[in-house]
């Protein structure tokens, strides 16, 4: 699934350049979307493994998120993301582990529940 988001002055740092915090938001948000595409349950982001940022993004780029659906366990699905920047495609950061919880509400309490898939 692909995700696209410019990236505005806001989320710029004192160098002018995307910050890493709004990435891996970028980055959660995304496998959240992409979660429950597949799940129609609420889903939330438990773990992210690793993150490999190559190149950085300014001002005006617009950033593609390539999110891949990679494994099943349970309650949870793992993704794969390859981020993107521009129309050059040329890659910005990598994010290998992302591991998504599927959640419900079990006798009033939020815990983790079976997807299904």
């Amino acid at each position: 699934m692909i995700f696209r988001y410019p990236v505005t002055q806001a989320e710029l740092d004192e160098h002018d350049c995307l910050t890493g915090p709004i990435l891996l938001g970028w980055a959660a948000e995304s496998c959240e979307v992409h979660a429950k595409e597949l799940t129609n349950l609420n889903c939330v982001v438990r773990h992210i493994e690793s993150a490999d940022f190559l190149h950085d993004a300014r001002c005006g780029d617009i950033i593609t998120l390539d999110v891949s659906f990679y494994e099943s366990g349970v309650t949870s699905l793992v993704f794969k993301i390859k981020v993107l920047k521009n129309k050059e495609r040329n890659v910005m950061a990598i994010f290998n582990k992302i591991v998504v919880v599927c959640v419900g509400s079990v006798g009033g309490v939020r815990m983790p529940i079976p997807h299904g898939i």
